[in-house]
């Protein structure tokens, strides 16, 4: 998705929602901040002339007005101040919730091709820094705008030509920013850029920090982390080099007319044109006229410094969006009776890495009966895991046919009620043992969860931890075995009891007692349950109804152990090797 220009800031905008009355009533009320800004300059003009005359009552009336009209000024001020910035909480409040749903939504392949510390820069930190910037610039190019347009309606009563000169002097001004800001907003996404590859760098280091302990790896990051950090430092220099230069050039322009304004007026005042509050008038209205220029200058600088967190934040939510929309072509299915099946692959394409002409999965059958037990086996890289993943619906099939108990798997529709996965690499969230096991079907109760880790063979170490089930695991299981946590998610998988139960390679972080335990639990599922596994172990072989050859993403032979073992040479080798 591009975005150009203000556009971006319009996409943002439109986060606001329910909020817009609120955010248009605080926008008027800077008109109440206007009006006392230039009734300033009023008042000083009045309150000279009256001491002028040595009128007493007549500056007694003055200072009554102006007290009250300073109160009620006050008082919307705080009203206006107030509609503002919740409007702009509901804003952020918004975009985060949209953009986090978005980065919930993304396929799997894409998040995988992502770097979680890119993704949670984009999410939180970019969002964050955006509406900060958005809200500052927007409010004071509005609030300066309106000032300026007052200010200058009433120089030009006071005195015609130098007011258009003056302002003509602002428009300068406002065009030699300008000129600045495509490099600004270069450098500034540049700068966001560097910020999230470092920010990917600490998570990554801290991921894998016994890789890098034990390899002593410490040097290699430190170094970069050093070279990010001077890139990063430069493109700084650059924003500052860049900033303070524009910043200084505005205010030697604006000093330089003020002072030739005010010796203008003085000579007015000194030829009896003008009386001394109007010459004291005419001095503020024209820093009123002029500084507006730079303060917009100042907030379109802010706006171009944001312009890096909005178009990476819009960016990922316009991903999520985009992703959701693709279709996926369907060619010649030739359906079997959609009852008998599980699943079913029919004429399936698929190209892990979309940069490589040649597909992992080409024209691609498989059919697997209700109630089946299907083993899927072969050497690395023929596709195991990639296959399970498609009948997941966690890689998105390029053309053809999935369907899980006649529910197409098409990256939409929402077939995971279906299925209880098992993946090669299980994670741990943040949480106690129970919440872990749960997340699957949280309106289990602790019963249903004891049974599901017993069906697991989870219960014996859960029970010896000091708060059983109730015991806070850290980031990713870090306390946790990899046994331990591989049974916690069979556990999960066990307890949401779905009809289709999917393995990978599941019992491969565990010893052989438990790896034995679980093949159990697997020979004593309900006939009626299917399951699918990728297993690298010929004791898991024996009770399944159906094995499935893998080599190079086709099936090479299928058929159950006593079929495959007297007839089928690459099964007898990849048996008699142990590859399975």
């Amino acid at each position: 998705m591009k975005h150009k220009g203000a556009s971006i800031f319009l996409r943002v905008f439109t986060y606001v929602k329910n909020g817009k009355n609120l955010l248009l009533f605080g926008l008027i009320l800077l008109m109440v901040d206007v009006a006392f800004n230039i009734g300033i300059a009023k008042v000083q003009q009045s309150f000279l002339d009256v001491l002028n005359q040595g009128d007493f009552k007549r500056l007694s009336f003055y200072l009554i007005v102006f007290s009250i009209c300073f109160l009620l000024a006050m008082i919307l001020t705080f009203v206006g101040y107030f509609f503002r910035e919740y409007s702009f909480s509901l804003l952020t409040r918004n975009f985060q919730f949209d953009t986090f749903s978005m980065l919930n939504k993304l396929p799997y392949e894409e998040l995988k091709g992502r770097h979680s510390g890119d993704l949670i820069s984009r999410a939180s930190y970019d969002v964050q820094d955006c509406c900060r910037h958005l809200k500052d610039g927007l409010f004071g190019i509005f609030e300066n705008a309106l000032q300026f347009a007052v200010a200058l309606t009433y120089l030009c009563f006071i005195n015609f030509p130098l007011a258009v000169a003056v302002a003509i002097t602002g428009g300068l001004i406002f065009f030699c920013s300008s000129i600045f800001n495509p490099k600004i907003r270069k450098i500034s996404s540049e700068i966001y850029n560097k910020e999230s590859d470092i920010k990917s760098l600490i998570k990554e280091m801290a991921q894998g920090i016994s890789v890098v302990k034990a390899y002593g790896l410490q040097s290699y990051f430190g170094e970069k982390y050093a070279k990010y950090r001077r890139d990063t430092y430069r493109l700084y220099r650059k924003s500052i080099l860049t900033n303070v230069f524009m910043q200084q050039l505005l205010n030697i322009m604006r000093e330089s007319v003020w002072i030739i304004g005010v010796f203008l007026i003085c000579l007015s005042a000194i030829n009896g044109e003008m009386t001394v509050g109007l010459v004291l008038t005419f001095t503020l209205l024209m820093s009123q006229v002029l500084w507006p220029f730079v303060i917009i200058a100042d907030r379109w600088r802010t706006l171009n410094n944001s312009y890096g967190s909005a178009y990476r934040a819009l960016d990922l939510a316009a991903f999520g969006q985009n992703s959701q929309s693709e279709k996926i072509e369907v060619t010649n299915p030739l359906l079997p009776p959609a009852e008998d099946f599980a699943v079913l692959l029919r004429n399936v394409s698929f190209k892990p890495d979309k940069s490589v002409e040649e597909p992992l999965f080409e024209s691609f059958d498989l059919e697997i009966r209700r109630g089946e037990k299907v083993a899927i086996v072969g050497a690395s890289g023929s596709g195991k895991s990639s296959l399970l993943k498609l009948i997941t619906g966690l890689y998105r099939h390029d053309s053809g046919l999935i369907t899980i108990f006649d529910k197409q798997v098409d990256g939409t529709s929402e077939v995971k009620d279906f299925y209880s996965y098992v993946p090669q690499h299980n994670y741990l969230f943040t949480g106690t043992i129970s919440e872990n096991i749960s997340f699957g079907a949280i309106s289990f109760d602790d019963d249903h969860i004891k049974r599901a880790a017993e069906a697991a063979n989870a219960d014996e170490f859960i029970s010896r931890l000091e708060q059983g089930y109730h015991t806070l695991v850290k980031e990713g299981g870090a306390t946790l075995s990899g046994g331990q946590k591989q049974r916690i998610a069979i556990a999960r998988a066990m307890l949401k009891n779905a009809p289709l139960l999917i393995l990978d390679e599941a019992t491969s972080s565990l010893d052989r007692r438990n790896a034995m335990k679980i093949q159990r639990l697997l020979e004593s599922l309900p006939t009626e349950t299917t399951c699918i596994f990728v297993t690298h172990s010929p004791a898991s072989l024996s009770f399944v109804d159906r094995i499935v050859i893998l080599e190079k993403g086709r099936i090479a032979a299928s058929g159950n152990l006593e079929e495959l073992t007297q007839r089928n040479l690459l099964y007898q080798e990849l048996f008699d090797s142990a590859e399975v």
